[in-house]
């Protein structure tokens, strides 16, 4: 079993950070610019949106390429921040299609629903130094 010390929990989750905060910053700085769905305003068979409006290729692309940048910031590779950067990417939009199940308004917040599939898909590469 991989032993993870403390320093790379702190890789790990200064990345989560970048990755899931870059997104926030790019509406806030482009506001609609470049946004296009990710689940193309599809809708589910219950009737719901796939994902909603808020997941974009914008911040997805964004996200990866921040983390992407931020490992070797932090002492990682770029390969390893992509994957982290990625990871988290796929457990926001997990969260946020089983948020729309719930029926959930998109950018609702979620207690554990927000934060552990986001967390914990990260989680899984191998090579954290």
């Amino acid at each position: 079993m991989t032993e993870l010390h403390l320093w790379s929990i702190v890789q790990c989750l200064i990345l989560l950070t970048l990755a899931n905060g870059v997104p926030v910053i790019a509406k806030k700085v482009f506001g609609d610019w470049l946004t296009w769905p990710i689940d193309g305003g599809w809708l589910f068979w219950d009737g719901q949106p796939l994902l909603g409006r808020s997941k974009t290729l914008r911040g997805f692309v964004l996200a990866i390429l921040a983390a992407a940048i931020g490992g070797p910031l932090v002492g990682l590779d770029v390969e390893t921040g992509v994957l982290i950067g990625f990871n988290a990417m796929v457990g926001d939009i997990l969260s946020s299609f089983l948020k729309r199940r719930l029926r959930l308004v998109p950018s609702a917040e979620a207690l554990g629903l927000d934060q552990v599939p986001e967390s914990c898909c990260p989680s899984s590469p191998p090579r954290l130094s």
